[in-house]
């Protein structure tokens, strides 16, 4: 039978021409006399100097973490925002996984005077369309936004309703009661990553399915193939150093890469004249390649959005007050170079409306504090950049790149359930699991590493511990789990589960139960785990284990814990629930 129905229109998003980013580089040489530099290291304003009796290199000053500044005590080096520190000789990171390569590297027999290299900064080009349109921006919650020039609408990372990171973290502010519909109007969906308080599932079931979504072209795949296990299938992944661009509109968009090992991301919009970066919560993000004189900067402010001191029992309580304090000024620090490398006109606070309001939780909330969005009245002041409030107000009208007018608009909110409803309805849905179940999870995951992990299941208050087993990924395709019976309310000390002549890393997590059965069963990051403080982490030694977190968390997820679920023998435990 013939289909009389007419043929559907093209969306905009159908309208997107693909183009590759413009850059410009700024190139400096430098010479440096050889005289004036000290054997070990010699710091200057941008970079610093290594020499032994052997070899000479050059660094730039950039810590590859999240781009704070490093810093040269004698030989020492160390960034002072979270604590990174380099072997100038090895160019090694000691505490972390990770190398720096030196600007220019000399051999110190072949230099009489003078040492000269060219260093080389680059930065990204804004399109630069001549239009003053008219640009609105809705605040709904944390970080989502929806931005809207005539009849195109995208909307940003909608956490709009219930708990985030296993009922860790909980929206400190109620969301408009049409906020679900305005999302829906929407034309495009960005994704900016697969943490819960961005990519939600729970908001996400309120959207249209047919949806398109614009998200990054991550190596791992990690947030594209959670948005697929969701149920959308009109996905976008956009490539770094590409836009999307409508020319006729004056409208492009561009996703820009964490500058570190993460799967994060931020945008860049551009309509007419008017331009923002919406770094969210990335480190060092586009690795500091950013357009100036932006109308508009949107970045994460609060701080406290990560399990780290406060869940780590290798550090005493002043040194958790201590570390505590330095991660609140290192976010205003990394803000003040953002601020620095766009000089926008306008910076808004955002994503970072978040509470630990569980009342299991007590310890993280009166400890974890936070920067409040006032705080960073003097940090614009002294820049000459207005400080947009959206506590106070939740829509901004630009026209071009020039604010007209703000309003307070949502007057109605939606009412969630009970913090304890949430919580109780996980102790239901996710019970205790089989020996079974966990042993197929851990031996499936494809993960191998110099790593011994000791996991005790716990009871909320990490007191009571109802199943204890160790993971040993040490040996390549064959991760050994064994469980500890009779239990040992506590473990002996990490070092006695080292072998002889080993350089084991050891973790030891204390999980909440219901947590943990949730993350096997459904497929998620573990960092949902550790970001909503449903473990406490002993480490021996105390290092970062970067590339356990990293499969974890974005290999390991989602439709990959299905097959391999699918590929266990009477591995039918592990598949209920799972997408």
């Amino acid at each position: 039978m013939k289909d009389n129905k007419p043929p559907q229109a093209p969306s905009l998003v159908d309208a997107f021409m693909l183009e590759e980013v413009s850059f410009i580089d700024v190139k400096t040489s430098q010479n440096i006399d050889l005289k004036t530099l000290n054997m070990g290291v010699t710091q200057f304003d941008e970079f610093f100097v290594w020499q032994d009796d052997k070899i000479i290199k050059v660094f730039d000053r950039a810590c590859d973490h999240s781009g704070g500044k490093l810093i040269s005590r004698g030989n020492a080096i160390q960034c002072p925002l979270h604590g990174w520190a380099l072997d100038p000789q090895t160019g090694k990171y000691k505490n972390v996984d990770c190398t720096k390569l030196p600007l220019a590297e000399f051999d110190r027999a072949t230099v009489t005077d003078t040492l000269t290299f060219e260093s080389s900064e680059r930065r990204r080009c804004l399109k630069n369309f001549p239009s003053d349109k008219p640009v609105e921006i809705t605040f709904l919650n944390h970080a989502c936004l929806i931005i809207s020039s005539g009849d195109f609408k995208i909307a940003t990372d909608p956490w709009i309703l219930g708990p985030a990171f296993c009922n860790g973290w909980w929206l400190a502010q109620p969301s408009p009661e049409d906020s679900f519909e305005q999302l829906n109007a929407c034309d495009l969906l960005y994704i900016s990553h697969n943490h819960p308080d961005h990519l939600h599932p729970e908001s996400l079931s309120h959207i249209r399915k047919d949806m398109p979504i614009l998200t990054a072209n991550f190596q791992s795949g990690s947030t594209a193939r959670y948005m697929q296990s969701l149920g959308f299938d009109n996905i976008l992944t956009a490539d770094f150093d590409k836009s999307l661009v409508l020319p006729e509109r004056e409208i492009s968009l561009s996703i820009l890469k964490s500058g570190d090992f993460r799967d994060d991301s931020g945008l860049l919009i551009e309509i007419g004249a008017f331009s923002a970066l919406l770094s969210v919560d990335s480190n060092c993000i586009d690795f500091w390649r950013l357009p100036p004189d932006i109308t508009l900067l949107c970045s994460s402010f609060a701080g406290g959005a990560s399990s780290f001191p406060l869940s780590f029992d290798n550090y005493t309580e002043e040194e958790k007050k201590r570390i505590l304090g330095r991660n609140r000024n290192a976010i205003k620090a990394t803000n003040a170079l953002v601020l620095d490398r766009t000089t926008p006109s306008y910076f808004m606070p955002y994503a970072g409306f978040f509470t630990e309001d569980a009342e299991r939780d007590s310890y993280i909330k009166t400890n974890n504090k936070k920067n409040a969005v006032r705080d960073y009245e003097p940090l614009a002041a002294s820049r000459r950049v207005s400080l947009l409030d959206v506590q106070e107000n939740d829509q901004f009208e630009f026209l071009g790149a020039q604010l007209k007018q703000t309003a307070k608009k949502a007057q109605t909110f939606l009412v969630d359930k009970s913090i304890d409803s949430y919580i109780k309805q996980a102790k239901v849905t996710y019970s205790a699991g089989t020996d079974h179940e966990i042993s197929c999870y851990f031996e499936k995951s494809g993960f191998q590493g110099d790593l011994l992990v000791l996991i005790s299941l716990c009871d909320d208050g990490f007191e009571t511990t109802r199943k204890q087993f160790s993971v040993d990924f040490r040996e390549m395709n064959n991760t050994e789990v064994q469980f500890f019976e009779p239990l040992h309310q506590s473990l002996p000390p990490l070092t006695s589960f080292r072998d002889a002549g080993t350089h084991t890393n050891i973790l030891h997590l204390k999980i909440r139960e219901e947590a943990f059965f949730a993350t096997l069963r459904e497929g998620l990051p573990w960092e949902d785990l550790s970001i909503g403080f449903q473990m406490r982490v002993v480490r021996d030694p105390n290092v970062y284990n970067s590339d356990f977190w990293f499969h974890f968390t974005n290999i390991y997820v989602k439709d990959y814990v299905v097959k391999a679920s699918q590929n266990c023998t009477a591995c039918a435990a592990i598949d209920q629930g799972v997408y």
